[in-house]
């Protein structure tokens, strides 16, 4: 069976607040740029996710390997939300996904993403991919999204060379949803106060001390949005 392929969503935090606000994030919360992991006291807390948009490198691939080793026998916790991608393509909706459903009781998400969650909660990840395949509403919203930006829309047969994978806190812990691993990753313990913080220093530490001459790696938290003085 033919893998369906859909254009990628811009790595742009406008793009992506509008897109989840849209299919349900309410108004007060935002997906804003982490301009600086050395800087993280200028995002508001607490953060409720974070996304990494990445290069597709060999040095990439081989932690990837080991990723997986590490996390194959981990039982996850049973609130985790996590699923499949099964779209070319499609893993920055797969990471706006992850990050809002493991909050969807915490931020009052309605609309489609509640929708979808009810859905689909009693579902295998490898279903919950194919379910989304078929959702007329959210191809209709990706379509729509991946339009927009600065960069000119990609044929959505073409793969891209970026990839999104999303940071969330369960039970402390600290868990890496990337829907084209065999599982989620365990990356050590946290907090819903320090999982900004903790996540950033695995990044650190995993990805960008493993590819230190790569500056093609962008960060987005999923927060609230800051009042005005």
């Amino acid at each position: 069976m033919t893998e369906p392929s859909w254009p990628p969503l811009e790595s742009n935090p406008n793009i992506l607040t509008t897109f989840a606000r849209e299919l349900g994030l309410p108004k007060e919360y935002q997906i804003t740029d982490v301009f600086s992991l050395d800087l993280l006291m200028m995002i508001p807390h607490p953060c409720h996710a974070v996304i990494l948009l990445y290069p597709i490198t060999e040095k990439n691939k081989e932690l990837k390997k080991i990723q997986q080793e590490t996390s194959r026998e981990f039982v996850f916790p049973k609130n985790l939300y996590y699923m499949k991608q099964t779209i070319r393509n499609a893993c920055g909706t797969i990471g706006v996904l992850h990050a809002v459903l493991n909050n969807i009781e915490e931020l009052g998400v309605k609309g489609w993403f509640k929708k979808f969650h009810e859905q689909t909660i009693e579902m295998d990840p490898e279903t919950r991919g194919h379910t989304l395949e078929k959702d007329k509403e959210m191809i209709e919203k990706h379509e729509e999204h991946s339009e927009k930006g600065q960069t000119d829309q990609m044929d959505p047969e073409e793969s891209t060379d970026y990839h999104f994978v999303t940071f969330v806190c369960k039970n402390n812990i600290l868990i890496q949803c990337d829907g084209r691993k065999e599982t989620p990753i365990f990356c050590g313990e946290t907090s819903p106060e320090t999982l900004l913080e903790d996540a950033s220093l695995y990044i650190k530490e995993q990805y960008l001390k493993r590819d230190p001459e790569n500056l093609m790696f962008s960060f987005m938290a999923l927060t609230h949005v800051p009042e005005e003085d």
